[in-house]
């Protein structure tokens, strides 16, 4: 009842405040990075943050809204537009994608219209200076910050930007130290704005970085005395990173409590509406420790029910579209209440040329939600459907609804699931198949939303100034080259072709804004990177190279190293590689394909038979991060030595991928090669397969995967192995290392804890027929944890095998052991001893070296990866 009344008071007042003298203040703080479950009111255990918890009693507290792309700059261009990613002119997040000069923001509306003071204080990230999207051409009478997000990862850069203008910070070179630490500057800034402003109505921007960059504190920020007594600070054992990340958001907590009394002390608290809010979805493993893999603070982990949300910065599943947004307006706004409306950042136009009275463009895409913020649910309107694309995905949200549509720009790859939000939040299960036509209707509401994406332009084509603020980022702390985080890896490889003997002939695209040239592929230094176009437009995908190798060669593989100065933008993932005489003209098909992953070290491309000739041409389909994008630090030849043939003479050699089925021996019965399967989450069978000769998957039969096991053409003593596997619900297979010894593939993900020998990634046990039934097994190791993902997602495991040992005599001197198994990345097994075969493989005495084998008839299994790697184990 109480309710019902001050909805009705408040409903009033959504219709009066139009008519109200001066126009309601509005300050709209936005804070880079921060998750949804990383705040004191989520119950997250380490971060503090008494005053946004404060707020959250004293305001309104959404537990819908939605990010307009799960990345920097896309966002921030869609907030200020009311346009969302398939209308919004910066859907790059490439940190210099200018807004257009015809594009409308909130701030040009209020400044306009109702003679609203506006200015900005953080991050801009919709137009680089020399742009046509500059903050002060769209609207702002001044902003204070960082136009480009290149620039914003570093507090202590040598300047900061005021209106295009360099504003010098004392004691300052770059990186990650010096006097002056920008993030105070720029929230005293944003302090002065609303004194200088206190008589005439204002829109305060605050876009800022923290915790988002380089994770850097000052030692005396206050922040820290709310953690001196914690444990876990005074742990050694815990990075200084973890730690200065929770201060950070501590830190904007603060700053949130200055606002706010500021507002208090010059007598405007009431007639000012103030938003807190993320800008997108958590990192996902940001920090991550060995026993927190989804990252120290579990950005995107609910702290009371340990339910996951899918994915995280990037992409857009949930972890990277759901973020935090609290509301207060004292005595305008009910206290501690909660809502569950659907909304985005698209909406935030609308709803704030609402609530000041003006008007937005009629190409607007959002809706108000001042109807909801002021108590008046009834008259709110609702979306029927709201809309995202970002790189490689679209996504469209219904109701309870969410559907994701995987490689967009590859009509032969593009797929589309369907999840029911309210029953599996985690976007586990895809039901599109048991939902059809909810999912035609929302595949033809993405289809009527997306548009071509124009945006705007630089009159300095060499965008020299853009350029030096992405430089300022480390300024003068890098002046020879690079540092990287942890190891630098090279290339290595006794018939790697040498690099002063190779060339860059041809090239689709590079980067020579920021010198990442097309030629450093081959030059043989790990500190240089090409890097495909991306200013001033960006080269779309395919993107090509062409290498001659000086003569016409034997050429027995490639070898990919991603660019090394720490970043993920352009590293390679779906790529082919052609071999030629000439370097006009190539054959049609590759002489392989290969999906390479997110890793700094060197990854192999090995031929089964080698190829002959001079040129070598690479073309990159996609990257690690779905943005379009390529780069590399180096791209190795392998050349065939004389008398060496094939796959043959595996000491020498990186590794084989069995992932053919000339790669096996036999009889090899129904498996075959498919260019994508879909797996049941319910039930023991495919629910769709398209067979193709070329795969990349490799899987057991069309129906029951009941058919032949598989023994591999090559023998083997130590490997590594990385293998990746797709099976249904209750499927079971298993990869038996020299024939004999087991680590099982099974449908155990439901399973929780309590997991045995015979569950996924289990060492499975040995067997002795001769005892009773139910006493046939003994030994096995079960693994340390369930590590394994609900039926219908692809799984990896990356395995150290050491063979036995045999002296002069042949006679067993040690055991085999698995010195590590890891499953999805957790390490499940370590040094684990088989003292024999296991159930099921190979009997009579055991071997030095000896085939792989994959069982075949316990259910439906696919591989899209069987990397085997020789080495010595000591």
């Amino acid at each position: 009842m109480i309710h019902r009344i001050f909805a009705f008071f408040l409903a009033l007042f959504s219709i009066s405040v139009l008519a109200d003298e001066k126009p309601p203040n509005i300050v709209y703080i936005m804070s880079d990075e921060l998750a949804y479950f990383e705040l004191g009111h989520m119950e997250n255990p380490y971060i503090k943050t008494p005053n946004i918890d404060k707020m959250v009693e004293e305001g309104l507290r959404f537990t819908n809204a939605y990010a307009a792309a799960p990345v920097c700059a896309p966002l921030r261009g869609s907030l200020m537009t009311g346009k969302h990613q398939g209308h919004c002119s910066v859907r790059a997040n490439d940190g210099g994608t200018p807004l257009t000069a015809d594009d409308v923001t909130i701030a040009t509306v209020l400044k306009k219209q109702k003679e609203y003071a506006t200015g900005g204080f953080g991050k801009w990230g919709a137009g680089g200076r020399d742009s046509t999207g500059v903050p002060e051409k769209h609207g702002f009478d001044e902003f204070v910050g960082y136009y480009d997000q290149v620039h914003a990862h570093s507090f202590y850069p040598p300047y900061i930007v005021r209106n295009s203008e360099e504003v010098v910070l004392p004691g300052n070179e770059g990186g990650r130290s010096g006097e002056t630490y920008s993030h105070y500057k720029i929230m005293e800034e944003g302090l002065q704005f609303i004194r200088d402003n206190k008589d005439k109505p204002f829109f305060a921007y605050f876009p800022i970085t923290p915790p988002h960059g380089m994770f850097d504190i000052p030692a005396d920020d206050p922040a820290w005395d709310l953690y001196k007594d914690e444990a876990w600070i005074k742990d050694e054992s815990i990075s200084q990173d973890i730690k200065n990340y929770a201060a950070m958001v501590t830190m904007i907590d603060r700053d949130l409590a200055d606002i706010t009394n500021l507002l208090k002390e010059l007598g405007l608290e009431k007639n000012t509406i103030v938003f807190f809010t993320g800008d997108n979805g958590g990192q996902e493993g940001r920090l991550r420790t060995k026993d927190r893999p989804e990252g120290f603070f579990r950005p995107n982990v609910n702290p009371k029910t340990d339910v996951h949300f899918r994915g995280g910065k990037g992409n857009l599943y949930e972890g990277g579209l759901k973020i935090p947004f609290i509301v207060r307006w004292p005595g305008k706004i009910e206290a501690g209440r909660t809502s569950d409306l659907l909304f985005s950042q698209v909406d935030i136009f609308r709803t704030l040329a609402d609530l000041t009275g003006t008007k937005a463009p009629d190409d607007v895409d959002g809706m108000s939600i001042l109807p909801e913020i002021l108590g008046d649910t009834e008259n709110q309107p609702k979306h029927e459907m709201l809309y995202w694309e970002f790189g490689n995905q679209t996504a469209v949200r219904y109701g309870k609804w969410k559907a994701i549509e995987n490689q967009r720009h590859d009509p032969k790859k593009a797929r589309w699931s369907l999840y029911d939000l309210v029953k599996d939040v985690s976007e586990t299960t895809d039901v599109a198949a048991q939902n059809e036509d909810v999912l035609k209707k929302m595949i033809a509401y993405a289809e009527s939303q997306h548009e071509e994406c124009v945006s705007g332009t630089y009159s300095d084509p060499k965008r020299t100034k853009h350029e030096r603020d992405r430089w300022a980022k480390w300024g003068t702390t890098r002046v020879e080259q690079p540092k990287v985080k942890g190891k630098v890896h090279r290339i290595e490889d006794k018939n790697l072709i040498p690099w002063d003997e190779t060339s860059v002939v041809k090239f689709s695209s590079e980067n020579r804004g920021n010198d990442r040239l097309a030629e450093y592929v081959v030059d043989g230094r790990w500190m240089t990177t090409w890097h495909s176009q991306f200013t001033p437009t960006k080269a779309e995908p395919p993107h090509e190279l062409v290498i001659d190798l000086g003569k016409p060669r034997k050429i027995s593989g490639f070898r990919y190293l991603a660019r090394q100065d720490g970043g993920w933008n352009g590293s390679f993932a779906d790529t082919e590689f052609y071999v030629s005489d000439s370097a006009e003209k190539f054959p049609e098909k590759p002489v392989i394909g290969v999906e390479f992953t997110k890793k700094k070290t060197a990854q192999a491309a090995d031929l089964e038979e080698p190829a002959t000739g001079r040129y070598v041409k690479v073309v990159v389909k996609s990257d690690v991060t779905g943005n379009g994008w390529a780069s590399a630090g180096e791209i190795g030849v392998i050349e065939e030595p004389a008398g060496e043939q094939g796959p043959k003479g595996l000491a020498g050699k990186s590794g084989v991928n069995l992932l053919a089925l000339q790669t096996w021996k036999g009889d090899t019965g129904e498996w075959a090669m498919a260019s994508e399967v879909v797996a049941s989450n319910t039930e023991k069978k495919w629910e769709s397969v398209k067979n193709g000769d070329d795969g990349p998957i490799f899987y057991n039969g069309k129906k029951e995967g009941k058919t032949a096991n598989l023994t591999s053409k090559f023998e083997f003593g130590d490997v590594e192995a990385v293998i990746e596997f797709l099976i249904p619900a209750k499927s079971n297979s298993g990869i038996y290392f020299q024939e004999r010894y087991e680590v099982q593939i099974l449908d155990s993900h439901h399973k929780g804890k309590d997991n045995n020998v015979h569950d996924c990634g289990a060492i499975y046990e040995r067997g002795d027929d001769s005892k009773p039934k139910g006493e046939k097994g003994y030994e096995g190791t079960v693994p340390t944890t369930n590590a394994a993902k609900p039926p219908g997602e692809w799984q990896k495991f990356e395995i150290k095998f050491r063979a036995p040992r045999f002296d002069e005599n042949g006679r067993k001197t040690e055991n085999a052991r698995f010195v590590s198994v890891k499953l999805n990345g957790i390490e499940i097994h370590k040094n684990v001893e088989v003292t024999g075969p296991t159930r099921g493989g190979k009997a009579g005495p055991e071997a030095a070296e000896a085939p792989i084998n994959i069982q075949g008839n316990h259910g439906p299994v696919a591989f899209r990866k069987i990397e085997i790697k020789p080495i010595t184990i000591k």
